[in-house]
């Protein structure tokens, strides 16, 4: 799953193509992930013919904001919504479901193998109100706030976008094991501190992310890939800890794959 700096990555790789340039086709293909009620000729009735006037990112959402309309086209990229910038005469991408022909001769292509994601079409003011702040653009001493009435372990809370928007399972655990804090730890035991320094842990590792792969798009890391892991703790199962030499672990947590180490990030049980 794309979390922020990924989805902010693809920001930056179609907004040079897509701001200040007017739409001039929507091509919908069959298994296009619209929200509903949004069909494929309002689709294409919104759209073309407008200016598209900015590329906004809010936590892991993207918004397509045009002069003159106040609606945006919202876009949820899923587990493996993607995007391709393509001069418009290329051939099909493989798994597109949405290309935007450009006066400028070239076409954005959204593409998505699962069809997990969503495009829909709301008023610019609703695109991104069912988020919490962004968690990149907020101060780490305002997160114990945004956490007070949670329950539930730190790991599963912090994946809740309506208290700060995105936030996934790889920067949880960098920022968990930054703060040295064990993600099983009771969510209303961490102090102000506590929080802030997991805040500065996850934004640290999103600020590392983008400036590695800020200049074009990058290749979702999965925990069992081969390639090579730029992240500290993500992935590392089975590995040494670079700070203590204990060996980082996993277990699952709320449904979702969780790396930690079991000395440098006390279990709430041994630290009872």
């Amino acid at each position: 799953m794309p979390e922020l700096p990924e989805v902010e990555i693809w920001r930056r790789h179609i907004a040079p193509f897509l701001v200040d340039v007017t739409l001039t086709a929507v091509h919908v293909h069959a298994g296009a992930p619209l929200g509903p009620p949004l069909s494929a000729p309002e689709l294409k009735s919104a759209l073309v013919g407008h200016l598209c006037a900015d590329v906004e990112r809010h936590g892991k959402r993207l918004a397509l904001r045009f002069r003159g309309l106040d609606t945006a086209l919202v876009i949820q990229l899923g587990m493996t919504g993607r995007f391709h910038v393509e001069q418009q005469q290329s051939p099909p991408q493989p798994f597109e479901r949405v290309r935007l022909d450009l006066d400028s001769g070239y076409a954005v292509v959204y593409a998505d193998a699962r069809r997990l994601g969503r495009l829909s079409w709301v008023p610019h003011a609703d695109a991104f109100r069912s988020l919490g702040p962004d968690a990149l653009a907020t101060d780490p001493c305002a997160w114990a706030a945004y956490f007070a009435e949670c329950r539930g372990p730190v790991k599963a809370v912090l994946l809740d976008q309506q208290r700060i928007s995105g936030v996934g399972n790889i920067y949880a655990s960098e920022g968990l094991y930054a703060a040295r804090v064990h993600p099983r730890r009771g969510a209303r035991t961490l102090s102000t501190a506590e929080w802030a320094a997991v805040a500065q842990g996850i934004q640290a590792s999103m600020r590392q992310t983008l400036s590695r792969d800020g200049a074009g798009p990058l290749r979702y890391i999965s925990a069992n890939e081969t390639r090579v892991n730029p992240f500290f703790v993500y992935g590392r199962a089975g590995e040494p800890c670079p700070t203590c030499g204990a060996t980082f672990d996993r277990e699952v947590l709320g449904g979702r794959g969780t790396f930690f180490c079991p000395v440098c990030q006390v279990s709430p049980s041994a630290s009872a």
